[in-house]
């Protein structure tokens, strides 16, 4: 248990948040929420909701961690989370209790909700969504984006920490800043020339962003610092 408490507190620690203790959710609603379905809650994610199922900063800024009270079962998945717009939704096994850090499902919220595997392990999903939120969802106070050349994977791999990738999006950070890279579908920079590589980055401070920007060369574009 220690192993994922550590890694998910450190993750919002170096993303400027420090956890409180009304972050918590009590482990007494997990088990409620765990006997109301008839499952057992894998380690990974229970873990998660034990130092930050309350946190809301982070967790619902954007695709939405759901309440112990809000899960559901469907098609023997754990449902969790859901997109902002509720298009779709993401969920663990709930039937194969041995897996500590099981993977993660994406379900499309249609009918019947038709799922696919979508990460190995809950913890980096979960760990990459917080940095997600962070930049793309602007949680961290200073946000913005902006195209850069493939390249720029090279220098976040040498002097950034990486945190995981999901959906092919690899998710970094330093103290008090998040950056993901990703290729992006952006039809109007294709029609210049452009890269279809883009960063989301987000920083505690004006400071930290500008930084980000010097770094890898960048001319933010989206909404300002």
């Amino acid at each position: 248990m220690a192993t994922f408490v550590r890694e998910y507190r450190r993750a919002f620690a170096t993303l400027g948040y420090e956890l409180k203790p009304r972050d918590r959710c009590a482990a007494s609603r997990i088990d409620a929420a765990a006997k109301r379905l008839g499952i057992r809650v894998p380690e990974a994610l229970r873990d998660y909701y034990l130092v930050a199922g309350c946190e809301r900063q982070f967790n619902r800024i954007y695709n939405r961690l759901l309440r112990p009270d809000e899960w559901f079962v469907d098609h023997c998945r754990l449902v969790f989370m859901e997109e902002n717009q509720a298009v779709v939704l993401w969920g663990v096994s709930a039937t194969d209790a041995r897996l500590k850090d099981p993977p993660v499902f994406q379900g499309v919220n249609d009918e019947p909700i038709r799922w696919h595997r979508e990460h190995d392990n809950c913890s980096v999903f979960l760990t990459v969504m917080l940095h997600w939120h962070g930049a793309y969802g602007a949680a961290m106070r200073f946000a913005n984006t902006a195209t850069v050349p493939r390249g720029a994977q090279k220098i976040l791999d040498r002097e950034w920490r990486f945190a995981g990738t999901v959906n092919k999006m690899r998710a970094y950070n330093r103290p008090g800043q998040a950056v993901c890279f990703l290729k992006w579908d952006d039809p109007i920079q294709q029609m210049k020339g452009g890269s279809p590589w883009r960063v989301f980055a987000g920083a505690s401070s004006k400071d930290g962003l500008e930084e980000i920007a010097s770094q890898l060369n960048l001319t933010w574009e989206a909404w300002g610092a």
